[in-house]
Order: structure tokens, then sequence, then C-alpha cells
């Protein structure tokens, strides 16, 4: 927590400067969207129609959804210019705002892992069960803010968890 601080203020250190890893990461993740071609993976044309998709679900919590080749074992990411800031923001000045305001000021970016399970299956409930779709969407979203430490509270999450579970489960 203090590391975020610190290098949000001293900006060079012995004639050098400092970055965070993460700041350093996110100018590699400004590649374009790839073509994702395998025997198993998504098309681009279906990635294209997830993107829209997740657009359009995460209305007003993310502002530009893509895709990265940066991730292995997490199906997305959220992606904030400034993310030692946005957590700072978060743990000091966000409960006095609603959803919605922290969300237009943070303007979260969502990049998807189109090769990961969770990718693939929700690209198909897409098209079979879209409300359940909708559901994995915004626990997938809400999983991404958590990771990235954007969220005051995770303890809220567990009631979608238990919505969503419910909803997987209907079947058996």
């Amino acid at each position: 927590m203090y590391d975020e601080l610190v290098l949000l203020e001293l900006k060079e250190f012995g004639r050098r400067s400092l970055i965070s890893v993460e700041n350093d990461m996110q100018k590699e993740s400004t590649d374009k969207s790839e073509t994702v071609i395998g025997s198993d993976d998504l098309q681009q044309n279906e990635v294209n129609d997830l993107i829209s998709f997740l657009k359009t679900n995460l209305n007003g919590k993310v502002f530009e959804v893509r895709t990265t080749q940066k991730l292995d074992t997490h199906p997305c990411v959220i992606v904030i210019p400034e993310m030692a800031a946005a957590r700072h923001f978060i743990r000091t000045q966000a409960q006095n705002l609603s959803e919605e305001n922290r969300f237009a000021l943070l303007r979260p970016q969502l990049e998807i892992n189109a090769k990961h399970p969770i990718i693939k299956k929700l690209h198909k409930l897409v098209s079979s069960d879209k409300e359940l779709a909708n559901m994995v969407s915004q626990q997938l979203f809400s999983n991404a803010m958590v990771t990235a430490g954007l969220v005051m509270d995770p303890r809220n999450l567990v009631n979608h968890i238990n919505d969503l579970l419910v909803k997987a489960l209907e079947k058996h």
C-alpha cells in the first residue's frame, strides 16, 4: 500500500526514473487486437461478437473492451491508466461516490483472454442462455475489479455469486 503512494510522489531516485511495474505492463498492452486462430479457439468474428456483447452488457462500468495476450490463467483483467492512484482513491475517497460515478472517474478498460475456457464458454452462452451470459459477464467484471484492488468491500459480491450459482445449477 505504501509502495503505491511512494511511486505516486517519487518520480526519480538516483537520477533514474521510477515507474511501477503495472504502468510498464500497461504500456506493453497497447497491442492491437489479434486474430485468435486454432482448432478450439474463438475466431476473430466470434471475439468481435463477444466484445460487442460485453460492451453492451457492461455499459457504464467499462469504457473499452479488447483482447490481450498477456493473460494466461485469468479470463480477464481491468486496466486503468494510473492503477496505483486509482486504488489509493478508492481507499480514501470513493466511499462518498455512487458506483456509477466511481466507474465514470476510473474509466476501467476490460481486457479479455480469448483463449481462456470461461471466455470461450461465455461466447457460447450469449446465444444459448442470455440471462446466464449476462450474469457471468457481470461476475467476470466484478472478479477483475477485486483482483485489481478496486473494490472497497468484496463481501457485497457474495449475493451475486450465489445468484449465479443458482442459475448455473438450475439444470442439475
